[in-house]
Protein backbone atom coordinates (compact mmCIF):
# COMPACT_ATOMS: atom_id res chain seq x y z
CA UNK A 1 0.00 0.00 0.00
CA UNK A 2 1.32 3.45 -0.95
CA UNK A 3 1.03 6.20 1.61
CA UNK A 4 0.75 9.88 0.81
CA UNK A 5 3.24 11.08 3.38
CA UNK A 6 2.68 14.73 2.52
CA UNK A 7 -1.01 14.30 3.25
CA UNK A 8 -0.27 12.46 6.48
CA UNK A 9 2.08 15.26 7.52
CA UNK A 10 -0.58 17.83 6.72
CA UNK A 11 -3.18 15.96 8.77
CA UNK A 12 -0.73 15.61 11.65
CA UNK A 13 0.03 19.34 11.65
CA UNK A 14 -3.70 20.14 11.54
CA UNK A 15 -4.22 17.80 14.49
CA UNK A 16 -1.53 19.57 16.48
CA UNK A 17 -3.07 22.95 15.69
CA UNK A 18 -6.55 21.79 16.67
CA UNK A 19 -5.25 20.21 19.86
CA UNK A 20 -3.40 23.39 20.76
CA UNK A 21 -6.50 25.56 20.54
CA UNK A 22 -8.59 23.12 22.53
CA UNK A 23 -6.40 22.78 25.58
CA UNK A 24 -8.31 22.63 28.82
CA UNK A 25 -6.88 25.99 29.79
CA UNK A 26 -8.26 27.58 26.61
CA UNK A 27 -11.64 25.91 26.98
CA UNK A 28 -11.93 26.99 30.61
CA UNK A 29 -11.37 30.59 29.52
CA UNK A 30 -13.82 30.23 26.63
CA UNK A 31 -16.57 29.03 28.96
CA UNK A 32 -15.73 31.33 31.88
CA UNK A 33 -15.33 28.48 34.34
CA UNK A 34 -14.75 29.21 38.00
CA UNK A 35 -12.30 26.28 37.92
CA UNK A 36 -9.83 28.58 36.16
CA UNK A 37 -7.49 31.14 37.68
CA UNK A 38 -8.58 33.34 34.75
CA UNK A 39 -11.80 34.15 36.59
CA UNK A 40 -10.04 34.65 39.90
CA UNK A 41 -12.06 31.84 41.50
CA UNK A 42 -10.06 28.60 41.61
CA UNK A 43 -6.87 27.22 40.12
CA UNK A 44 -7.91 23.67 39.24
CA UNK A 45 -7.04 23.62 35.54
CA UNK A 46 -3.34 22.67 35.97
CA UNK A 47 -4.42 19.74 38.16
CA UNK A 48 -7.13 18.67 35.76
CA UNK A 49 -4.72 18.94 32.84
CA UNK A 50 -2.28 16.65 34.61
CA UNK A 51 -5.07 14.16 35.29
CA UNK A 52 -6.65 14.10 31.84
CA UNK A 53 -4.23 15.20 29.11
CA UNK A 54 -2.98 11.70 28.30
CA UNK A 55 -6.40 10.03 28.40
CA UNK A 56 -8.78 12.65 26.98
CA UNK A 57 -9.42 10.73 23.75
CA UNK A 58 -10.01 7.43 25.58
CA UNK A 59 -12.75 8.70 27.90
CA UNK A 60 -16.26 7.43 27.17
CA UNK A 61 -18.42 8.55 30.09
CA UNK A 62 -18.09 11.51 32.46
CA UNK A 63 -20.35 12.52 35.35
CA UNK A 64 -20.20 15.91 37.05
CA UNK A 65 -22.13 16.74 40.20
CA UNK A 66 -23.20 20.37 40.06
CA UNK A 67 -24.32 22.17 36.91
CA UNK A 68 -23.89 25.75 38.11
CA UNK A 69 -27.45 27.04 37.80
CA UNK A 70 -27.14 30.79 37.37
CA UNK A 71 -30.91 31.21 37.32
CA UNK A 72 -31.07 29.75 40.82
CA UNK A 73 -28.32 31.97 42.23
CA UNK A 74 -25.53 29.44 41.88
CA UNK A 75 -22.21 30.76 40.51
CA UNK A 76 -23.02 34.16 41.99
CA UNK A 77 -26.31 34.49 40.15
CA UNK A 78 -27.10 36.40 36.94
CA UNK A 79 -25.15 39.49 38.01
CA UNK A 80 -22.16 37.67 39.49
CA UNK A 81 -18.66 38.34 38.11
CA UNK A 82 -18.24 35.02 36.27
CA UNK A 83 -21.43 35.80 34.35
CA UNK A 84 -20.97 39.54 33.88
CA UNK A 85 -17.23 39.57 33.27
CA UNK A 86 -16.38 36.12 31.96
CA UNK A 87 -19.54 35.08 30.09
CA UNK A 88 -20.28 32.02 32.20
CA UNK A 89 -23.67 30.41 31.52
CA UNK A 90 -25.53 27.56 33.22
CA UNK A 91 -24.03 24.23 32.20
CA UNK A 92 -20.83 25.68 30.74
CA UNK A 93 -18.73 23.18 32.66
CA UNK A 94 -20.56 20.32 30.96
CA UNK A 95 -20.04 22.00 27.59
CA UNK A 96 -16.35 22.41 28.37
CA UNK A 97 -15.98 18.71 29.18
CA UNK A 98 -17.91 17.82 26.03
CA UNK A 99 -15.38 19.76 23.96
CA UNK A 100 -12.41 18.42 25.87
CA UNK A 101 -13.51 14.78 25.76
CA UNK A 102 -14.73 14.47 22.15
CA UNK A 103 -15.59 10.77 22.43
CA UNK A 104 -17.42 10.95 25.76
CA UNK A 105 -20.99 11.19 26.95
CA UNK A 106 -21.21 13.96 29.54
CA UNK A 107 -23.71 13.59 32.38
CA UNK A 108 -24.63 16.24 34.92
CA UNK A 109 -26.45 16.16 38.26
CA UNK A 110 -28.04 19.13 39.98
CA UNK A 111 -30.95 19.85 42.32
CA UNK A 112 -32.33 22.16 39.62
CA UNK A 113 -33.67 21.00 36.25
CA UNK A 114 -32.05 22.23 33.06
CA UNK A 115 -33.44 20.10 30.22
CA UNK A 116 -32.30 22.72 27.70
CA UNK A 117 -28.79 21.39 28.20
CA UNK A 118 -29.74 17.91 27.01
CA UNK A 119 -28.33 17.86 23.52
CA UNK A 120 -25.60 16.16 21.52
CA UNK A 121 -23.58 14.15 24.07
CA UNK A 122 -24.75 16.03 27.18
CA UNK A 123 -27.54 14.78 29.46
CA UNK A 124 -28.60 16.16 32.84
CA UNK A 125 -30.52 14.75 35.78
CA UNK A 126 -32.30 16.30 38.73
CA UNK A 127 -30.83 14.67 41.82
CA UNK A 128 -29.68 15.42 45.34
CA UNK A 129 -26.15 14.14 45.87
CA UNK A 130 -27.06 13.37 49.50
CA UNK A 131 -29.88 11.01 48.50
CA UNK A 132 -29.12 7.35 47.83
CA UNK A 133 -32.43 7.03 45.97
CA UNK A 134 -31.59 9.93 43.66
CA UNK A 135 -28.10 8.65 43.01
CA UNK A 136 -29.36 5.17 42.20
CA UNK A 137 -31.95 6.57 39.81
CA UNK A 138 -29.19 8.40 37.96
CA UNK A 139 -26.77 5.48 37.70
CA UNK A 140 -29.58 3.16 36.62
CA UNK A 141 -30.56 5.63 33.91
CA UNK A 142 -26.96 6.01 32.71
CA UNK A 143 -26.55 2.22 32.84
CA UNK A 144 -22.83 2.12 32.07
CA UNK A 145 -19.50 2.49 33.85
CA UNK A 146 -18.14 5.97 34.39
CA UNK A 147 -14.55 6.81 33.55
CA UNK A 148 -14.53 10.10 35.44
CA UNK A 149 -16.72 11.46 38.23
CA UNK A 150 -16.28 15.05 39.45
CA UNK A 151 -18.00 16.47 42.51
CA UNK A 152 -18.55 20.22 42.22
CA UNK A 153 -21.85 20.08 44.05
CA UNK A 154 -22.81 21.31 47.52
CA UNK A 155 -19.19 21.38 48.81
CA UNK A 156 -20.48 20.02 52.14
CA UNK A 157 -18.05 17.43 53.45
CA UNK A 158 -20.71 14.92 54.49
CA UNK A 159 -22.31 15.18 51.05
CA UNK A 160 -18.97 14.73 49.30
CA UNK A 161 -18.15 11.61 51.32
CA UNK A 162 -21.68 10.24 50.87
CA UNK A 163 -21.61 10.69 47.10
CA UNK A 164 -18.22 9.05 46.82
CA UNK A 165 -19.31 6.06 48.87
CA UNK A 166 -22.33 5.48 46.65
CA UNK A 167 -20.85 6.34 43.25
CA UNK A 168 -17.29 5.02 43.27
CA UNK A 169 -18.46 1.46 42.65
CA UNK A 170 -19.65 2.56 39.21
CA UNK A 171 -16.22 3.72 38.09
CA UNK A 172 -14.68 1.89 35.17
CA UNK A 173 -11.37 0.11 35.45
CA UNK A 174 -8.76 2.76 36.31
CA UNK A 175 -11.57 5.30 36.81
CA UNK A 176 -10.94 8.68 38.44
CA UNK A 177 -13.06 10.39 41.10
CA UNK A 178 -12.41 14.07 41.86
CA UNK A 179 -13.81 16.13 44.73
CA UNK A 180 -13.44 19.89 44.31
CA UNK A 181 -13.69 22.70 46.82
CA UNK A 182 -12.88 20.77 49.97
CA UNK A 183 -13.66 23.21 52.74
CA UNK A 184 -10.86 24.16 55.18
CA UNK A 185 -12.41 22.31 58.12
CA UNK A 186 -12.54 19.11 56.03
CA UNK A 187 -9.11 19.10 54.39
CA UNK A 188 -7.37 17.13 57.14
CA UNK A 189 -10.36 14.80 57.36
CA UNK A 190 -9.95 13.94 53.69
CA UNK A 191 -6.21 13.58 54.06
CA UNK A 192 -6.51 10.98 56.80
CA UNK A 193 -9.86 9.69 55.45
CA UNK A 194 -11.52 10.28 58.82
CA UNK A 195 -14.42 11.96 57.03
CA UNK A 196 -15.48 8.44 56.05
CA UNK A 197 -16.76 5.77 58.44
CA UNK A 198 -13.83 4.03 60.11
CA UNK A 199 -14.54 0.70 58.42
CA UNK A 200 -14.66 2.40 55.02
CA UNK A 201 -11.10 3.70 55.22
CA UNK A 202 -9.75 0.18 54.69
CA UNK A 203 -11.88 -0.19 51.55
CA UNK A 204 -10.43 3.04 50.14
CA UNK A 205 -6.86 2.08 51.00
CA UNK A 206 -7.31 -1.31 49.34
CA UNK A 207 -8.92 -0.03 46.16
CA UNK A 208 -7.69 3.51 45.49
CA UNK A 209 -4.61 5.65 45.27
CA UNK A 210 -5.29 9.11 46.64
CA UNK A 211 -3.71 12.40 45.54
CA UNK A 212 -4.27 15.98 46.67
CA UNK A 213 -4.07 19.16 44.62
CA UNK A 214 -3.54 22.01 47.04
CA UNK A 215 -3.58 25.36 45.22
CA UNK A 216 -4.61 27.53 48.15
CA UNK A 217 -1.41 29.55 47.98
CA UNK A 218 -1.73 30.35 44.28
CA UNK A 219 -5.19 31.94 44.38
CA UNK A 220 -5.62 32.88 48.03
CA UNK A 221 -8.75 30.83 48.62
CA UNK A 222 -9.00 28.61 51.68
CA UNK A 223 -11.08 26.02 49.79
CA UNK A 224 -8.85 25.75 46.70
CA UNK A 225 -8.23 22.09 47.35
CA UNK A 226 -9.06 18.95 45.36
CA UNK A 227 -8.83 15.32 46.38
CA UNK A 228 -8.50 12.67 43.68
CA UNK A 229 -9.19 8.94 44.00
CA UNK A 230 -7.59 6.72 41.35
CA UNK A 231 -9.20 3.32 41.13
CA UNK A 232 -6.58 0.59 41.31
CA UNK A 233 -6.65 -2.56 39.18
CA UNK A 234 -6.46 -5.13 41.97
Amino acid sequence: MNFDYKLLKKIFIMYLIMDNITTLKDLAVKYGLDKSIHTGCHNYIPGYTKLFKDIRYNINNVLEIGIGSVENMQMGGPTGPVVAQYNYRTGNSLKCWSDYFPNANIYGIDIYAHPELNKDRVKTFVANQYSEKDIMNVVNEINTELDIIMDDGSHIGEHQAFSFMHLNKYLSQSGIYVIEDVQPQNIDKFKDLSIFPSDYKEYINNNFNVEYFDTRNTIGRADDFMVVFYKRNN
